[in-house]
């Protein structure tokens, strides 16, 4: 699922030749030491990133539903919080990089 997500945001810059070549610089080198701290990584930490995923899935179909009530939404956003940040006290390294790629995605507008 990972390499999908990275194999997919690769191609939509490939698919970009009029991005600035610092922007594109930048980017691969976010995406390039993403590989290596995923690569880097044993399968389970990559369980507990699927896990976070799979909450947001299951939570979201909670708070949209239509028997949720104020106090299954607010289980299901504890819940998704204590995941995440259960993931970033494991994992500064690999958070940190895919912050830095999400800002420099959010301000290209993407």
């Amino acid at each position: 699922m990972i390499s999908d997500r990275l194999a997919h945001l690769q191609a939509k810059l490939d698919s970009l030749p009029q991005l600035p070549t610092e922007t594109r610089a930048e980017i691969e080198q976010l995406l390039a030491g993403l590989k290596t701290e995923i690569a880097a990584l044993p399968q389970a930490p990559l369980a507990s990133g699927e896990s976070i995923s799979s909450h947001v899935e299951d939570d979201s179909h909670d708070i949209v539903g239509d028997d949720n009530t104020p106090d299954s939404i607010q289980l299901s956003l504890d819940r998704l919080t204590a995941s995440v940040e259960e993931f970033e006290a494991s994992h500064p390294e690999l958070t940190s990089t895919v912050q830095r790629l999400a800002t420099v995605l959010s301000n290209m507008g993407i």
